[in-house]
């Protein structure tokens, strides 16, 4: 796996200019995939940052975790929920990267080849001909 910020995300499947076979294939997580029971955090949280913990856990990526990320997920919460942190640029940056770490977002799940799909499909993407037709029109036109 490349580490996080590893470069431009891929174009849609069929579009791009080289037609080698890919070196990696998509990790598929299915959209209706959960984690069977919540893990407790390494550290107590009430309140609001339960909150946000019991929803991260509820996302579908979450089944990639290991009980070894615990700790750094609980630290995760605590820096995004803590007043300070907005205003200081190494803590936006460490919360950044624990995001891209532990696929949070939709830029690292493609730079690490996480697609997200229902009933074995990936979620809608272009397909190559509506790429085809949008740049003849623009050629055209």
């Amino acid at each position: 796996m490349k580490g996080a910020g590893g470069g431009r995300p891929r174009k849609p499947a069929g579009t791009t200019r080289h037609r080698n076979k890919p070196t990696r294939t998509d990790v598929k997580v299915e959209v209706t995939a959960k984690v069977q029971t919540i893990p407790e955090p390494a550290l107590p949280l009430t309140g609001v940052r339960r909150t946000i913990w019991d929803t991260m856990w509820a996302h579908p990526i979450a089944t990639l975790w290991a009980t070894a990320d615990i700790a750094a997920l609980t630290r995760l919460v605590i820096l995004q929920t803590t007043p300070a942190a907005m205003a200081d640029r190494g803590i936006l940056a460490e919360i950044r990267q624990l995001e891209d770490r532990y696929l949070l977002n939709p830029y690292a799940r493609a730079q690490q080849r996480v697609v997200l799909t229902t009933d074995g499909e990936p979620e809608a993407e272009a397909s190559v001909s509506e790429l085809d037709d949008y740049r003849r029109r623009l050629s055209s036109g």
